[in-house]
């Protein structure tokens, strides 16, 4: 088979030794272009061979883990693909080189794992100055891979605010993903989503349906709980389709506390009492003008721990919620510190509660 990009890498790992009575066998191999002249448009470019050297066809699971040099590697986690026995497939990859990138160099690692078998990879491409001295930061990074005559096609993509805040006041950031299904028959696309600071066992993957040409976005929110310490976070989304993959990466900075201090005011003068309680608190607070109304409550890793009003029409005044420390299947919940989280046509606030045993 012709490699289109001839550079020598470095084998770190073999496949791993089997064991006495397996017959798994795996080998990976990843070749990139060594320099990649940085500019709006500008991509490099790739490839990976991956061969089933055992006697049975099998499925590989296939991962990378890209280092840009930000002292966080994060991964694309596993990518089932099918190799019949003695196959040796591959896949081209291209990726951006934006201005903000210049000076840096990024490692690629890919692992691929069959059964008791396992074999890695790496080769690293720097990006060069294209002399127009644009400054910035390297916050987002992104990855294309398909096979070549393959009629799958995907395009993706999806933004977040670059910084975010751990506060009462509001533990969201917000962002959307904008997919397209550039191939000629409709298809699933899976997405799944991960965050270097989680397990890697942790990811959420969620399928897709999305028809010939049909171009679908949609608006979603990550949590930002205030017990998180602050620092920078990969958050990675995968678009994975038949033989198509776009992988998309963003930096986003948690801060603690929030900008002007928006706890401060409270619009809807939220109070709870008594507060600190045990076993139940009572939740007020007023409506200048009658609308629709959510109060849930989360624990302090920003989890959903029970919705107490769920976009209910209310009058304007003055209304009361009891909560009786219970979760959404009635069982109680552990002593600590909560948050109740308000959202009206006007205002959100969210405000710390403690419940004592």
């Amino acid at each position: 088979m012709k490699k289109l990009l001839a550079i020598g890498t470095t084998w770190l790992l073999l496949a791993a030794a089997p064991t006495a009575f397996s017959a798994d066998c795996v080998e990976v191999d990843i070749e990139l272009t060594p320099e990649v002249v940085v500019g709006p448009g500008n991509f490099g470019e790739g490839f990976f061979e991956l061969t089933n050297c055992g006697d049975e066809a099998d499925t590989v699971q296939l991962s990378f883990t890209i280092d840009l040099g930000l002292g966080q590697p994060f991964e694309i986690h596993a990518i089932p693909i099918p190799i019949g026995a003695g196959e040796t497939i591959s896949r081209e990859f291209r990726f951006p080189a934006p201005p903000v990138a210049a000076g840096v160099t990024v490692t690629f690692c890919v692992t691929a794992t069959l059964g008791t078998a396992e074999a890695s990879d790496c080769a690293s491409v720097t990006f060069l100055d294209d002399g127009s001295g644009s400054p910035g930061e390297f916050r987002r990074f992104g990855m294309e891979m398909t096979a070549a005559g393959s009629t799958d096609c995907i395009e993706f993509d999806f933004e977040i605010s670059d910084t975010v805040y751990t506060t009462p006041g509001d533990f969201f950031a917000e962002a959307y993903f904008e997919l397209t299904n550039c191939g000629d028959t409709a298809t699933t696309v899976y997405l799944e989503v991960s965050i270097d600071i989680l397990p890697p066992d942790a990811t959420v993957t969620i399928p897709v349906r999305v028809g010939a040409g049909e171009t679908i976005s949609r608006e979603f929110r990550f949590p930002v709980p205030p017990a998180l310490p602050e620092g920078d976070y990969a958050i990675t989304v995968t678009a994975t389709a038949g033989d198509a993959m776009v992988s998309k990466t963003e930096i986003v900075t948690v801060l603690a506390g929030s900008p002007g201090g928006s706890t401060a005011s409270d619009p809807l003068g939220a109070v709870n009492y008594p507060n600190p309680f045990n076993p139940a608190t009572q939740i007020s607070f007023r409506l200048p003008q009658a609308g629709a109304v959510s109060l849930v409550i989360y624990n302090m890793l920003g989890q959903q721990v029970r919705t107490l009003l769920a976009g209910e029409y209310l009058n304007a005044g003055d209304h009361t919620v009891t909560w009786d420390g219970t979760d959404a299947t009635g069982k109680p919940v552990a002593s600590g510190v909560y948050l109740y989280r308000l959202t009206t046509d006007q205002a959100t606030v969210t405000k710390k509660m403690m419940l004592t045993k």
